[in-house]
């Protein structure tokens, strides 16, 4: 007994092991897919998430009595001229900003030099430049304005590539009005009920997320733009339609959002009180919005642990830069509420959720 008893606990750990293996060999699998059809798929969940935003926008727009593919090209060339718009407007200012970038580079590297000076860490005689950090190392092509650029490199090709978002949504808008009955013949009635309340639910969810996140995000960056502009700050347009789209990644983006003009109005002003007053009233203005309002209006909608919320954020961040930070939240929402309604993924769901004290 106790033999058999070994060889069947053996048995059933190697399984473990085996489907633990397995699982890790699909989750690198389905990475390396997704990195590779990156420029397919941004586009298409881009489409997706707006669509499911604007369809309330097309239903008022056809109780009006406009024709249905009249609305559907009034949505889809209005979401195009904001694209082409926002797009427009940074491609006039980052060239502006990348050339006082190299400016401000250089009052770093004087700056920086002349403490680590002082500290008798480098030889008065030897300059010093960020690169000489090794923890700077990685940035591309040995400067801060590379490095920035290169950062919104992917934000530029989705501009650039609004077109496909457009082609994408006409589509989706198209076959949309086909889903439910779509549905019911494959699955039928009864299946296919509880198969569309799944997705009501994720619908539900995910639009009121964005929805939240667009106006706190417009509301943020307009007031750091008034107040940078109240400061003189240079780029203060830019900089606020920057934090504007910056706020749509959870955690990291707010910090950039607030530690870039504060670092700008440090070498721009030889004050550095200037820079430490914008500092005070920008972290004002995220954590009034972006952890009073914000919450409260949002509620536990989503239902994800902070710890998912930073690991999605930094994951398809890796796997499709700055667009994936911002697909990363909708993403997950609509994994764990896919997660909660199958038995075998349940588990899942619940360490993805965040917990009630």
């Amino acid at each position: 007994m106790t033999a058999s008893s070994d060889s069947t606990f053996m048995s059933v750990g190697q399984k473990r092991i085996f489907i633990a293996v397995l699982s890790l060999l699909t989750l690198v699998l389905v990475s390396f897919i997704l990195k590779q059809l990156g420029s397919i798929l941004k586009p298409f969940l881009i489409a997706v998430f707006m669509v499911n935003i604007l369809l309330p926008v097309i239903d008022a727009l056809q109780r009006k009595k406009i024709p249905r593919i009249l609305s559907y090209i009034i949505v889809v060339v209005l979401v195009l001229l904001i694209f082409y718009l926002v797009g427009f407007f940074i491609y006039k200012n980052i060239g502006g900003f990348a050339q006082n970038s190299l400016v401000y580079e250089r009052k770093i590297n004087q700056l920086m030099g002349g403490i680590l000076r002082n500290l008798g860490i480098i030889e008065k005689d030897v300059p010093f430049h960020l690169r000489d950090l090794k923890i700077l190392q990685w940035l591309p092509t040995g400067s801060i304005t590379a490095f920035f650029t290169s950062s919104l490199g992917s934000f530029f090709d989705l501009v650039s590539n609004s077109a496909v978002v457009a082609f994408f949504m006409l589509f989706l808008i198209a076959e949309v009005r086909y889903f439910n009955a779509r549905f019911i013949k494959a699955y039928g009635r009864d299946r296919a009920s509880h198969i569309l309340e799944i997705v009501r639910n994720i619908n539900t969810s995910v639009r009121k997320y964005i929805l939240v996140k667009l106006v706190v995000s417009l509301a943020t960056g307009v007031l750091a733009m008034i107040v940078m502009g109240i400061f003189r700050l240079d780029f203060f347009v830019f900089l606020g339609i920057l934090t504007f789209l910056l706020n749509f990644i959870p955690y990291l983006g707010s910090i950039i959002a607030t530690a870039l003009p504060v670092l700008i109005a440090f070498l721009q002003f030889n004050s550095p009180w200037t820079a430490v007053w914008l500092l005070l009233i920008l972290l004002l203005i995220q954590n009034v919005l972006g952890s009073i309002i914000e919450p409260k209006i949002q509620g536990h909608q989503l239902n994800l642990s902070p710890l998912v919320v930073l690991f999605s954020v930094m994951f398809w961040g890796w796997l499709w830069d700055s667009v994936g930070m911002i697909l990363s939240i909708p993403i997950m929402a609509t994994l764990r509420i896919i997660f909660q309604e199958i038995d075998a993924t349940r588990p899942i769901a619940i360490f993805m959720s965040e917990m009630e004290d």
